[in-house]
Order: C-alpha cells, then sequence, then structure tokens
C-alpha cells in the first residue's frame, strides 16, 4: 500500500522479503512527429501530449529482481577475462558475466548498479546539496556523505583501468574515500536501473561509454523496516517517461512483476506466523508463571497484600523543589517481606502550575511492597473497616523541600492507613507540620533553614503503643500544609483453604436467619421506647 506520493517518488511498505521485489523495464526509442512536445528541460519527463504520434523501434523488455547485476558493456569488457579477475568479487562477477552473455550474446542497453558497486557510493557524493545544484557542498556535507553510507562499497575505482590492484595491503596515507570505507553501516540499500542510451558502438568501443550517456531510470531504496523508496514510480495509469538525449526521443515504463503469493504459501506462512506467536507466548508463560505462587502450609493461616503503589504528586506547599519520604509503619503481627524495601524517596520536583493545579509538584514515583499478616494474632481481620487505626498498617509521609543553598526544611507529615480491600485506591493525604511559640521559629525556618521536626515519624498517625482509638495532641503547634496525591493497587492473597474458609464464614454473616433478624429489631426498638420513657419523666419531674 503507498503511504507518500509526491510527484514521481511513491514509498511503500512491504512485510514481506525484499527478495520477491520484480521491476520490470521497458525501453523504447521513438522518433517524435511534428507536433510532439517533448522533454525540453532534460528532467526525464515529457510535457507534451501522450497521444501525438510517434514513430517507435523495437522496444527492449527486461524484468530485475532486487539487487540482481546486470552489466553495462564497459563492465562486461573488463570482467568477462578470468586473467584480469583478482578477487573473489571480481571472479563472481565473472561468472555471473559469462551466464549474462550465454543468455543475451548481443548485450542489453538495461543494466543495474547495485548496493555493492563503487556507484552507489559515488552517485550520492555527486548530487548537489541543493534542488537548483548552484550551492557548493560545505564541510559538513562532505563528511555527512561518509555517514551515509551503507554497506562496503566496489574498492575498484572506475578510473584506474583493468588492472586496479596493488600489492600494498596497509595504506600508509589512507584518503577520505578510504576511510569511508571503515565507517559503520546504516540500515538502508539501495540500487539503481540505468540504461546506455549511446549509439551502437563496437566492441572495441565498448568501453568508452561516459556518464552523460548513460541516464539513471529507477533508484529502489530499502531500510531495515521494510520501506520502499521508488523515484521514479511505476507507471500505472500514468503515460510512459520520456527522455530526450542528443536530439533522440526515448521512452521507458516501469511495471510490477513480482509473482504473487499462492493460497498454499499464503496458508503456509500464516502457519508459521502462528507457530512463532505461540512459541513466544510460551517463553514469556515460563518465564513469569501461568499462575500465583501459592503460599506454603506453613502461612496457611496468614495473609500476604502485595502493594504496587505510585506517588502522583504534591500540591500548595510553602517552598519549591520538593520531595517525599515514604515509610512502610507496620504494627505487631505484620511482617515485611524481605525483598520489599522499607523507605522510599522520591526525587526533587520543581512546582508548576496548569490549569486548575496550582503550585503542584509532579513525582510518578512508583514503589512496591508485599506486607503479610500474621493470622494466628487474637485480633481477627475479617472486615477491614473494622480494624483499629492503632493496630492497622500505615505509609507515613514526609514531604521536604531542598533551596539554593541545600538547606532541607520538612514541609509536612502525614500518614495513609493501608488500604486491605483489593483494588485501586486513590488518595489525598493532607498534611501539617509543626511550628514554635514564637516568631523566632518562623524567622530562623526563613532565612536559616531550621524547623521544628518530629523526633519519631509514627507520631504523624497514631504510635502502636497507643492502645485507645483516639489520641489527644493538645498543646502540640501545628499548622496545615499541602497536600500528597497518592495511588495504590492492593492484590490480596490467602491460602486457598484458608480463603474459602472465610468465604463460607462471610456468607453465613450475610445470610443470617430472619427470626434473628427481626429479634435484632425489637430489642432495638424496646430500648429505644425505654429511653423515651425515661426521659419523658425526668421532664415531668422537672416541671413539678
Amino acid at each position: 500500500m503507498a503511504l507518500v506520493e509526491e510527484g514521481l517518488t511513491e514509498v511503500f511498505r512491504s512485510r514481506d522479503p525484499i527478495e520477491r521485489l520484480k521491476i520490470c523495464v521497458t525501453l523504447q526509442e521513438v522518433t517524435a512527429g511534428p507536433s510532439v512536445d517533448v522533454d525540453v528541460d532534460g528532467d526525464g519527463v515529457g510535457d507534451g501530449d501522450p497521444s501525438t504520434a510517434l514513430i517507435a523501434t523495437v522496444a527492449e523488455t527486461v524484468t530485475i529482481g532486487w539487487q540482481e547485476k546486470l552489466f553495462s558493456a564497459p563492465e562486461i569488457e573488463r570482467y568477462r577475462d578470468l586473467d584480469r579477475c583478482v578477487t573473489e568479487e571480481e571472479k563472481e562477477y565473472h561468472q555471473l558475466v559469462v551466464k549474462q552473455l550465454a543468455r543475451n550474446p548481443r548485450g542489453s542497453r538495461l543494466y543495474t548498479y547495485v548496493d555493492e558497486d563503487d556507484y552507489s557510493t559515488l552517485h550520492e557524493v555527486r548530487l548537489p546539496p541543493t534542488v537548483d545544484g548552484v550551492c557548493s557542498t560545505s564541510v559538513l556535507a562532505e563528511k555527512m556523505t561518509s555517514v551515509r553510507k551503507r554497506k562496503g562499497y566496489h574498492a575498484v575505482p572506475a578510473h584506474v583501468g583493468p588492472h586496479p590492484h596493488t600489492n600494498d595491503v596497509v595504506i600508509a596515507k589512507p584518503t577520505h574515500r578510504d576511510q569511508a570505507k571503515r565507517l559503520v553501516d546504516t540500515p538502508f540499500q539501495v540500487m539503481y536501473i540505468v540504461a546506455d542510451l549511446s549509439p551502437p558502438r563496437t566492441a572495441a568501443d565498448a568501453t568508452a561509454t561516459t556518464d552523460s550517456e548513460q541516464h539513471v531510470l529507477c533508484t529502489v531504496r530499502v531500510d531495515e523496516n521494510g520501506v520502499i523508496t521508488m523515484s521514479p514510480t511505476f507507471n500505472g495509469p500514468r503515460p510512459r517517461y520520456r527522455i530526450n538525449h542528443k536530439g533522440t526521443v526515448w521512452e521507458y515504463e516501469l511495471s510490477h512483476a513480482s509473482v504473487p503469493i499462492t493460497e498454499k504459501e499464503a496458508a503456509a506462512e500464516a502457519a508459521v506466523l502462528q507457530e512463532m506467536y505461540q512459541r513466544h507466548a510460551d517463553l514469556c508463560a515460563n518465564k513469569v508463571g501461568r499462575q500465583f505462587h501459592s503460599l506454603p502450609d506453613t502461612l496457611a493461616h496468614d495473609t500476604v497484600y502485595h502493594l504496587f503503589g505510585e506517588i502522583v504528586s504534591a500540591q500548595a506547599f510553602e517552598y519549591d523543589n520538593l520531595y517525599v519520604r515514604l515509610q512502610v509503619d507496620l504494627p505487631s503481627g505484620w511482617v515485611l517481606d524481605t525483598a520489599s524495601a522499607k523507605a522510599f524517596v522520591t526525587q526533587i520536583s520543581q512546582t508548576s502550575s496548569t490549569g486548575d493545579l496550582e503550585d503542584t509538584a509532579h513525582f510518578s514515583y512508583p514503589f512496591e511492597a508485599a506486607i503479610r499478616r500474621d493470622g494466628q494474632l487474637e485480633h481477627e481481620i475479617l472486615d477491614p473497616d473494622e480494624v483499629q487505626p492503632s493496630i492497622s498498617p500505615k505509609l507515613l509521609l514526609q514531604v521536604n523541600s531542598l533551596d539554593l543553598f541545600e538547606r532541607h526544611r520538612p514541609e509536612g507529615y502525614g500518614y495513609l492507613p493501608i488500604p486491605l480491600h483489593p483494588g485501586l485506591h486513590d488518595e489525598v493525604v493532607e498534611t501539617w507540620r509543626p511550628v514554635g511559640d514564637h516568631v523566632v521559629g518562623k524567622m530562623r525556618r526563613f532565612f536559616l533553614g531550621g524547623a521544628p521536626e518530629l523526633q519519631d515519624a509514627t507520631y504523624a498517625a497514631i504510635p502502636h503503643d497507643h492502645h485507645d482509638i483516639v489520641m489527644s495532641k493538645q498543646g502540640f503547634r501545628t499548622e496545615a500544609a499541602g497536600s500528597v496525591r497518592v495511588r495504590v493497587n492492593v492484590v490480596k492473597q490467602r491460602h486457598p483453604d484458608t480463603a474459602a474458609a472465610d468465604e463460607r464464614l462471610q456468607q453465613k454473616k450475610l445470610h443470617k436467619p430472619q427470626h434473628a433478624k427481626l429479634s435484632t429489631i425489637s430489642h432495638s426498638t424496646l430500648d429505644i421506647v425505654a429511653a423515651f420513657k425515661r426521659a419523658h419523666s425526668k421532664m415531668q419531674q422537672s416541671q413539678v
């Protein structure tokens, strides 16, 4: 499917192997009639009416595959003699030349330059940096021509003649061209389809073809992502391309000649892809596992809570450059997993204002922890809503700021009871900070950076040694600070046998007998009536 079409250049994307690409090229010399408007500006495209009269000669048609090497007349004369071929690449070219001459002894005007040829690199070097071709090449452009090099090109320059080999293995003074050969390849390849538009010559003059007599009919570039850039593209419904070379008009056509895949091959390819995807899925399953690891029998009565949390942001604090200290606080009977960290510290974040969020420091700091509760405790947690604050696990938060002189100030303290309900919990923790008794403390905080801090971080919530539900902090001077947003995902894991027993117990609580419910309601009603009678009698006595 075509992605981009601009002028005569078209970009395709294909998942098939590029070796399946076939391009059919038809070249024909024509003689223009008196009303034919040919390509006078030499850009390769005629501006005349394609319906005008033309006198055509016999067309030459060649089907070319990707990176298929077709030799020109000078190359045939160069490689047809085995005595002139020394390197392995030249010997391979000699065999290809012999095969090409066996197929077509008279030769062809159409030939190709593949990615390994010297032309592929020199053609890019000769390209002007601008479209008009007036500007000269800068030093940066010359350096970038070497960076864009794709693969090691042909080591034989075209101007050295038929015997280019030397005995120097080590180049004492390497040129810029020699250094370009050792650069890292960039992930694309290119191929050129070229036509020799020179008049017919004898075999002795076959090597006299100049660059002005060869014309690039098509350039195909393929990168490692399967993106194919073709310039010019296939004709399709368009008229043939025209070339005006020294008063002679040539027309050529590019068509797609790739063999379509058969139904049998398509089914085989789909089966291979399905097998590959299945193997990849099995590999991932073997690494990760297909199920959760069950708790051992020694922890049959324990409950494990897996916390996957994130400190999202902090808002409305007094100073900038904030960071948050997070600590997992566990009461007696709770154990932190050995692979989990007990404390976390976020990065330093500057505050910003966007929309409704003013003076907000964004952290997006993830943390993970796994806590385990002993099932043999006297406080059996069957309903997480009934847990007392003093015996519940908490996340203690401390927000600090860092100024230009690297002074740390406590900006706020807060805590979040760890949710014991499985699922996603998005909470906003309001914080406070201690203040001094006099204005001296505020001045010290402003000029020196010192401020009152909590000696025990658990005092931000209810310490574990305090067993009452309410803790009195009368006399402790504080002021409100900003808020911290925390997002926690909770996964609850229990032993299969214990989980089944708890589920049956919960079902019994939810489905109490009807007479028990009525008895409870009747007792509540009698208590209310008795309290009303006592209040009514006290009111009458007071009136007397």
